[in-house]
């Protein structure tokens, strides 16, 4: 009955007796791994897809990221630029205020001064005799 046994060659050309179906097993095999090499390829090129697409999206929200930041130190510059502003406004009012109390004590002593000047006219001229011009 060992004749009837199928010869074939080995993967380095060297003769050997396979049974059939240890023949029909590794067959199976070689089809089993070319088609998890097939799915494998698959799968690299669907990872290598993948990983572009997260690399391009990352590029795009580090851009995003420094226009961010950008904008931030714009908002952060003119804040600064407001209270320096409001800052010398007050200022300004203040020195405005201080010359306003000053005029007005100014305006109130020559108010002042004028009545004392009129009462002592109208003294004058009242104390002069009527008929001396």
């Amino acid at each position: 009955m060992e004749s009837e046994r199928p010869v074939s060659l080995t993967v380095r050309a060297t003769c050997g007796l396979w049974r059939p179906t240890s023949s029909q097993r590794w067959l199976s095999l070689r089809d089993d791994c070319t088609g998890f090499t097939e799915k494998m390829d698959e799968f690299r090129k669907l990872v290598e897809t993948a990983v572009t697409s997260v690399e391009h999206q990352v590029q795009l929200i580090e851009r995003e990221k420094l226009k961010a930041i950008g904008i931030r130190n714009q908002v952060e510059g003119v804040i600064e630029i407001r209270k320096r502003k409001e800052e010398e406004l007050r200022a300004v009012i203040h020195e405005r205020q201080v010359e306003l109390e000053r005029l007005t004590a100014e305006y109130e002593s020559m108010v002042k001064l004028e009545q004392e000047q009129r009462v002592l006219i109208e003294r004058l001229s009242n104390s002069e005799p009527q008929g001396s011009h």
